[in-house]
């Protein structure tokens, strides 16, 4: 047996101590890179978890700001609907109260094409329907109150009944001068057509400061040129009263007060 010299020994068995502590450095390594991996795992499902969770919020959020926004036209169409009620309400009053004459022109009435419908059918005088629509097309596009646009037109046409309402679609008489008056007076394609170029012209002319009729917003000042009749405001009035009250019925008035006592 070929015996091993001491310091040959040595140098093998510093050789062996060398790769075993590497390979155990190298195992402890592998220990440590599967941790970091196991970590690393750990760490991205939390992350995806996290994701997870901020996608959820963000839909949270977008779905309280749609909440928010629709109650807030929710709101602003029942503000829309509480004022329209109490400037019906309060053309009501005053009209059937005739005080009519003293109303500012340029306001809300809040009436409707149904409530003009139906003021005609209970006052028989249904030629006047077909301007119903464009009552309250001047009160949108120009601010004139439909109710009194709407008497003006009832008082100058007979209800619709006169030569030039039913020859001329002139319900208002307009341009209708002396000596000849019916050949002097506009003729308009339809009553609505009529309708708008006469609220136009009021408009302009009476309730403009600017205007060279001017005398004030209400009725009375517009009788100052607009009619030679000094009591044509009153008599205008008198129709305003009788269109508010054919309009509604005495329950739907108190329906009227009761849900804007509620609001």
């Amino acid at each position: 047996m070929m015996l091993i010299s001491k310091t040959r020994f040595i140098f093998i068995s510093s050789v062996f101590l060398t790769l075993v502590t590497a390979f155990m450095s190298l195992h402890g390594l592998r220990q440590e890179q599967q941790e970091l991996q196991n970590i690393i795992q750990s760490i991205s499902g939390y992350s995806s978890e996290y994701n997870d969770l901020k996608e959820q919020l963000f839909e949270i959020n977008s779905y309280i700001r749609e909440l928010e926004e629709e109650n807030l036209q929710i709101k602003t169409h029942n503000q829309q609907l509480e004022d329209i009620l109490f400037a019906r309400k309060n053309n009501y009053l005053v009209a059937v109260n005739l005080r009519g004459a003293d109303i500012p022109v340029l306001s809300k009435s809040g009436f409707n094409v149904e409530m003009f419908d139906r003021a005609w059918k209970e006052l028989g005088t249904e030629k006047m329907m077909s301007a119903s629509e464009s009552f309250i097309q001047a009160e949108k596009e120009l601010g004139v109150n439909a109710l009194v646009i709407a008497s003006i037109a009832a008082h100058e046409s007979d209800f619709g009944r006169s030569n030039l309402a039913l020859q001329k679609n002139n319900l208002f008489g307009f341009g209708a001068f002396s000596p000849n008056p019916y050949e002097a007076a506009i003729e308009f394609e339809s009553s609505k057509q009529g309708t708008i170029y006469v609220s136009q012209y009021i408009r302009k002319h009476y309730l403009n400061r600017e205007g060279r009729h001017y005398r004030g917003e209400t009725l009375r000042s517009i009788n100052i040129n607009y009619a030679a009749d000094t009591g044509w405001a009153d008599k205008v009035a008198r129709i305003m009263s009788l269109i508010a009250s054919a309009s509604i019925t005495d329950e739907e008035f108190s329906e009227w007060e009761k849900l804007l006592d509620r609001n």
